[in-house]
């Protein structure tokens, strides 16, 4: 449920490391979330990965255009999870490395 995940993020939003996001939810939708957590000045610093049934482009765009660091196909493994979560770390990691 969407809006059940964007009330959990927020009373969450101190120990939160990366949010992990399905695009198909009731109430409020991934993308919805999304935007959501974005417009939240204590949520929009969380690396969010949305995961997905439907990796098309115009859906993997929108997702970027909405805010997300990364998605994961729903048939993938749950062994993909944490390698997912792993390289956004990682790459989150570099930009800070590397800003002045």
């Amino acid at each position: 449920n969407g809006f059940d995940a964007l009330i959990t993020a927020v009373a969450h939003k101190d120990t939160l490391d990366g949010i992990l996001l399905d695009v198909v939810m009731p109430s409020f939708n991934g993308f919805e979330v999304l935007q959501r957590i974005r417009k939240n000045n204590d949520l929009d610093h969380i690396p969010v990965i949305l995961v997905t049934a439907e990796a098309s482009l115009e859906k993997v765009r929108y997702g970027f255009q909405c805010g997300m660091q990364d998605f994961i196909m729903r048939i993938s493994s749950p062994s993909a999870v944490p390698s997912a979560m792993e390289m956004m770390t990682q790459r989150i990691s570099a930009v800070v490395l590397t800003m002045p």
